[in-house]
């Protein structure tokens, strides 16, 4: 009786199966009814796992004062497609920043100290405010 649901089943079954999501066959001892259960797409969750890695990653950026990390982490993976909401979280992030030192260094009185400061902190983040204000901050 088993052999032959399973039989069954099977030919029922199996051509909608073929192109779905695996499966699993659970045996109910008692009742003999065979369950269908679908199993877990494991891209799905891997996906899912990489997406809340990535999340915790630029959050972990996001909290500190460094620009450098920030400019790496764009520089590392602004050819990665997966990661390209990430990459433009963060440079949103940088370029703000980057304004923020702009601002703060055209309010400020310069001289060579402050100007060997601003290329040697901000020259790898924020190159082109750097050029900026070193053109503008020496005429």
């Amino acid at each position: 009786m088993l052999v032959l649901l399973l039989i069954l089943i099977s030919y029922i079954a199996i051509p909608q199966v073929i192109n779905s999501a695996p499966i699993a066959a659970v045996e109910n001892s008692t009742t003999q009814v065979v369950k269908v259960i679908p199993l877990p797409d494991l891209n799905k969750i891997k996906m899912a796992q990489q997406q809340v890695e990535s999340e915790q990653e630029v959050a972990h950026l996001l909290h500190q004062q460094h620009l450098d990390p920030l400019a790496k982490y764009i520089e590392i993976n602004h050819l990665n497609e997966a990661k390209t909401p990430y990459v433009e979280k963060v440079k949103m992030e940088l370029a703000q920043r980057c304004s923020e030192v702009e601002n703060h260094y055209q309010s400020i009185k310069t001289d060579r100290v402050t100007l060997k400061n601003l290329k040697q902190g901000y020259g790898y983040a924020c190159p082109a405010v750097v050029e900026r204000l070193t053109k503008t901050l020496t005429k």
